[in-house]
């Protein structure tokens, strides 16, 4: 009877804890579909603090710096959504969803690769925690307390207060619910919903940790939080936005996901089969998606004549010409300065990952190829598989450009020509939005519409790129590549253990 207490409460906390993070967020009218991303950056957060505090620390200043780290994290990856939701008034559910798949997929890369850089034989997304976990547990009688159902408790009270009794809740849900009058009052709408998705991060990231320490002392990343995200989502909407009413409803379902037992599988599976479901219709439309190209383009030509055609050869020139300086200029004296690598024998050791990366469209499809390359180029084989992996989630300097030069162009076809600080605006907000673009043949176009929206051009302006997005995505992904590889030997070289003879060894091989 106590352990179904003890269990009931633990997963309650998680729930409640991530459900009230939802709440804050859309009360001020942004809908957060990405705590379950944000749940997976708050355990990875957790979990490596937990994993690199020194042995003796007091429980104390564990269960504290662990629950920063948590909320942190979490905190810091919830700006995505903010700055996607608010400033680029991008799709919500499209963001939240990317969102999720995004954070699992980083943390198991991440993870593989610091436990590859500790072993090279250890290629799990496993982190232990055991004597962290230890910390969070207090034993009363025969129940094991654990700390974060206090913290839960906590985290309800300053909900219902904030929400209900002060200023800050009053302005929150009026720029959910009526934000135009909230703005003609003077309150800051912007400000208000980066607040409350930043709320929603920081409890986000704290169930996350929450989650994972709950019955385990180690969390294999590649499973993420196992669908409690969009469980919390349910939470949230059975309890009515209301704080009260979603401890109860969080009560409920941890109780009823003890109760289901193996009956409650299905249900916890539930994430995982629609995520493949999703993955085959995706993959159905990738298939059909010339055809809707054609149909999406014969309009545009009926309507601006063939010469569009011939405009976008120019802008398929532009973007090449504009790979290949970035190639020769940045990269040849990156390595060459940096490295102390000879441009020449930089892109003849890199040709056979450029050839993978053209061919295949895909950063992440290219990095083993990619580690190989770098290595045989005398990069050390722990600084490259922790940057290669890295650099394919965050690192897209092609994609930018791509970015960059397709907005001109539509701007233009549009008749909405951009004057010099817009396009200066326009450089920039490619160069952030490529960091979250996945390293997937195709993900750029989703990040597109963001940049579309910003300046204002139709969003039917991306069926006009749409038919030769491959053939500059080939060239686009060649480059990323390049620039990881270029990271990943000037890291070698600041850490003075850059070897060409090392390199020229294993190509002896």
């Amino acid at each position: 009877m106590l352990l179904l207490l003890q269990y009931t409460l633990i997963f309650a906390s998680v729930l409640l804890l991530v459900a009230l993070g939802g709440c804050f967020s859309e009360h001020s009218g942004v809908i957060n579909i990405g705590l379950e991303g944000i749940m997976v950056m708050g355990a990875l957060g957790g979990a490596l603090m937990m994993k690199f505090l020194p042995a003796g620390t007091s429980a104390f200043v564990v269960v504290l710096l662990t629950v920063l780290a948590s909320i942190l994290l979490g905190m810091i990856y919830s700006l995505l959504l903010a700055v996607a939701a608010v400033n680029f008034k991008a799709d919500q559910t499209l963001v939240g969803t990317a969102m999720n798949l995004l954070g699992t997929a980083a943390a198991t890369v991440f993870v593989k690769a610091m436990n590859t850089a500790a072993d090279p034989d250890n290629v799990s997304s496993t982190i232990q925690y055991l004597d962290g976990r230890k910390a969070f547990l207090v034993n009363i009688g025969g129940f094991e307390f654990n700390w974060c159902m206090l913290l839960a408790v906590i985290a309800l009270v300053i909900a219902y207060v904030v929400l209900y009794k002060t200023r800050f809740g009053l302005r929150l849900c009026a720029c959910g619910e009526h934000p135009q009058a909230a703005d003609s009052v003077g309150i800051n709408v912007y400000r208000m919903r980066y607040a409350g998705v930043l709320i929603s991060g920081v409890l986000g990231g704290l169930g996350g940790i929450v989650y994972i320490i709950a019955g385990v002392s180690e969390w294999k990343f590649e499973n993420g939080v196992a669908g409690f995200g969009f469980l919390a989502l349910a939470v949230m909407i059975f309890g009515q936005w209301k704080p009260t009413r979603i401890a109860l409803a969080a009560l409920l379902f941890g109780f009823g996901i003890l109760a289901a037992g193996e009956k409650g599988r299905p249900a916890a599976a539930l994430v995982d089969s629609l995520t493949e479901v999703c993955m085959k219709v995706m993959d159905i439309i990738l298939r059909l998606s010339p055809i809707g190209v054609f149909c999406l383009i014969l309009p545009v030509v009926a309507e601006n004549g063939p010469q569009i055609l011939g405009n976008l050869g120019l802008v398929l020139l532009c973007a090449y010409i504009g790979y290949f300086l970035h190639a020769v200029i940045v990269y040849s004296a990156t390595v060459k300065a940096l490295g102390g690598v000879s441009p020449l024998a930089f892109f003849k050791g890199m040709f056979p990952a450029m050839a993978m990366a053209f061919s295949s469209a895909s950063s992440v499809g290219t990095l083993p190829l990619n580690l190989e390359c770098t290595e045989r180029l005398g990069a050390r084989r722990d600084i490259a598989s922790f940057v290669l992996p890295l650099g394919a989630t965050i690192n897209m300097d092609g994609t930018a450009i791509y970015m960059g030069i397709v907005t001109i162009f539509a701007a233009e076809i549009y008749g909405m020509p951009l004057p010099l600080d817009q396009q200066i605006s326009v450089l920039l907000i490619a160069l952030l939005a490529s960091v979250g673009t996945m390293g997937v043949p195709g993900a750029a176009l989703i990040m597109l519409s963001m940049i579309f929206t910003h300046v204002g051009i139709p969003l039917e302006a991306i069926a006009l790129v749409a038919g030769i997005d491959r053939v500059m995505d080939m060239a686009r992904t060649t480059i990323n590549v390049l620039g990881d590889a270029t990271a990943a030997i000037f890291i070698s070289r600041t850490e003075n253990d850059f070897d060409p003879q090392r390199g020229a060894a294993l190509q002896d091989e």
